[in-house]
C-alpha cells in the first residue's frame, strides 16, 4: 500500500476530527466541516463519540440512525440466507423508527 499523499493525509484528519462526508445518488461526494454542522447533529456527534447512550435513547435522529443501520443489516442476513435474523431486525427497526416518531410528537 503506498503512502498517503499530503492532500490525502488532510483529508483523513478532517474526517477524523468529526467531518461528515455525504454522497449524491449522483455519486458526488461533498465533505462537510463539524462547525457547518448545525448544533443538534453536533450533538449527536459528540454522543456518539462519547457513547451516550441516554441521548442515543432520546434523540429520534439518532433512533432513526440505528434503524437505517439494523435495516441495512437485515437485507444482510436476508440475502445470506438468514430471514429469522432477518425480520427480528426489522421488528426492532421498526420499534425504533415508532419511539423516534413519538418523540418528535407525531
Amino acid at each position: 500500500m503506498e503512502p498517503l499523499n499530503p492532500q490525502e493525509r488532510e483529508l483523513v484528519q478532517i474526517l477524523r476530527d468529526g467531518a461528515i462526508a455525504q454522497a449524491t445518488e449522483a455519486g458526488i461526494v461533498t465533505i462537510i466541516s463539524v462547525d457547518d454542522l448545525p448544533p443538534e447533529v453536533r450533538e449527536c456527534i459528540r454522543a456518539a463519540r462519547a457513547r451516550d447512550l441516554a441521548h442515543e435513547q432520546e434523540c429520534p435522529s439518532c433512533l432513526e440512525l440505528e434503524a437505517d443501520r439494523m435495516l441495512m443489516d437485515a437485507d444482510l442476513y436476508e440475502a445470506r440466507g438468514h430471514s429469522k435474523a432477518a425480520l427480528a431486525l426489522t421488528v426492532q427497526a421498526t420499534e425504533l423508527y415508532a419511539k423516534a416518531a413519538r418523540l418528535r410528537g407525531r
